[in-house]
């Protein structure tokens, strides 16, 4: 939620004690850092022997379960294999006062071939979120959307007003500064980015 805390020290002082530690810490590192820093420790990782097994059991991550779910064939049982799970998926009219086609993190449902008409995963019908929630959920998809128009398009100037527009970076920018970041963010990846012909 952009509110000023950064900007007015009462609220700084009231609601940094949480996250304090590892953010400092991680503030601390991101000053310190240099690319000499960064090559010296990815040649020590580099340089030190490891012996890497393959595990027996699958870890906690969604993938391998929503592969077994998908894959393993119902055999004698009357029913799939099933995968319950969050996962991030085009709204398709799943939450219906989100803007058609973002990014959503839903219930789904993952399950072999041949048992659900939308395909292997399924997800479950939302409606309506709280309005309040629904606004700030808007507030992070308009600066998606701009920058998505932006690669679409080829054209750089929607970078620059996404920049404008996220609320943490307009809490601590002005308009020409986000401006100027989002510049010399393109330009710094510009290898990457030749249809915006930098």
């Amino acid at each position: 939620v952009p509110w000023p805390v950064r900007t007015r020290d009462d609220l700084f002082k009231k609601y940094r004690f949480a996250s304090e530690g590892p953010n400092m810490k991680k503030l601390a590192g991101a000053k310190s850092w240099t690319r000499d820093s960064d090559k010296k420790h990815f040649e020590r990782i580099l340089s030190t022997p490891k012996k890497y097994r393959i595990p027996d059991q699958p870890s906690f991550e969604y993938a391998t379960w929503i592969i077994d779910a998908c894959e393993t064939e119902p055999y004698d049982l009357a029913y799939p294999k099933t995968y319950y799970f969050y996962g991030n998926i085009k709204n398709d009219n799943i939450i219906t006062n989100l803007p058609y086609g973002c990014c959503v993190e839903v219930p789904c449902i993952a399950l072999g071939r041949g048992w659900s008409q939308k395909g292997p995963v399924s997800s479950m019908f939302q409606g309506d979120l709280p309005p309040q929630c629904a606004s700030l959920c808007r507030t992070n998809i308009n600066v998606q959307e701009l920058v998505v128009r932006a690669c679409l398009e080829n054209n750089p100037e929607y970078v620059r007003h996404a920049m404008m527009l996220d609320p943490h970076i307009c809490q601590v920018l002005d308009p020409a500064e986000a401006r100027m970041m989002a510049d010399e963010m393109m330009n710094a990846q510009k290898q990457w980015l030749p249809q915006f012909n930098l």
